[in-house]
């Protein structure tokens, strides 16, 4: 039973040109931005432009 079932979604990935697991992973990405609240975006752009602003003054002194 699981080998037939392997072998029709072994298929019917080549016949997508392997894009399975890239649709699997957008679905996972998609939920774990609807789930994460807007104060960890908001800490996460804070670190995101303290490391910006920390790499323009160590690479453009």
């Amino acid at each position: 039973m699981w080998n037939k079932m392997y072998r029709k979604i072994r298929n019917l990935n080549k016949k997508m040109n392997y894009s399975i697991g890239y649709i699997i992973m957008a679905l996972g990405i998609f939920i774990l931005v609807i789930y994460i609240p807007s104060w960890l975006w908001m800490v996460l752009l804070g670190l995101s432009v303290i490391m910006i602003g920390y790499y323009i003054n160590a690479y453009f002194k």
